[in-house]
């Protein structure tokens, strides 16, 4: 996948098998939204979950990841520490989509992923991304809660659904916040409600306390929206 592929007429199977073929491109689109490109059926997650599509960022919403549009030409991923995209791709597709086994170039899932990331790539070879993450969690003072609640309303119901109550979340398996933070507190004998809070959002799944939640770099949330998040919940 690091070179384009030539499968513009490729046809695969719609997802989820069964009826009748669709065009690469066409696939590609549906499964971008899809969990089950991942074979994993407790998955939750798709690309779009985390992603944009779309050359224009939408103002009701902070994601985890940059956008992919003009993804597929870029030197690097992650960040500079990937310069495989297929390589790139599977990152999520296990740490996040929870799939048994990694894509695979010739596999019709991931050529047709690729068709999709490929139209939606117009501008030929572009540059990377940055992606800061911090690697020891800080103390972030609180902020405008008022701002914490706009935060909340873009970076995180569109997973965890209303504050308290759940609605709208992703599934009933997400966690209610933030009676998930005051629950993990009581796990961790001293634990800082502020400082767990800042931890799921800085490393997501990757220090134990975020299930499977992704990280919010710097890039994606500043430290100063993260401030009025923590004001918002950490109540």
């Amino acid at each position: 996948m690091a070179a384009r592929m030539a499968v513009v007429a490729l046809l695969v199977a719609a997802c989820g098998g069964g009826g009748d073929p669709v065009p690469a491109l066409e696939f590609g689109t549906q499964i971008f939204a899809d969990p089950r490109l991942s074979n994993n059926p407790d998955n939750l997650y798709s690309c779009a979950t985390c992603h944009e599509a779309s050359a224009t960022p939408d103002p009701t919403r902070i994601y985890p990841g940059h956008t992919l549009y003009d993804s597929a030409f870029r030197a690097s991923w992650w960040g500079g520490f990937e310069t495989d995209y297929l390589r790139a791709v599977n990152y999520c597709y296990l740490n996040f989509m929870s799939a048994p086994v990694e894509l695979e170039p010739d596999e019709p899932k991931a050529r047709a992923l690729y068709e999709y990331l490929a139209s939606i790539s117009p501008g030929g070879p572009s540059p990377a991304k940055p992606l800061n993450f911090t690697r020891y969690v800080v103390s972030i003072p609180p902020g405008d809660p008022v701002r914490g609640e706009q935060v909340y309303a873009t970076a995180c119901t569109s997973c965890h659904g209303a504050i308290d109550t759940g609605e709208g979340r992703l599934s009933k398996d997400i966690p209610l916040l933030p009676a998930a933070i005051d629950a993990l507190a009581k796990k961790i004998p001293g634990a800082d409600r502020g400082t767990l809070l800042v931890e799921k959002v800085r490393h997501g799944q990757f220090w134990g306390v975020g299930g499977t939640s992704p990280p919010f770099s710097l890039d994606m949330m500043s430290n100063a929206d993260l401030g009025a998040l923590l004001a918002f919940l950490v109540r």
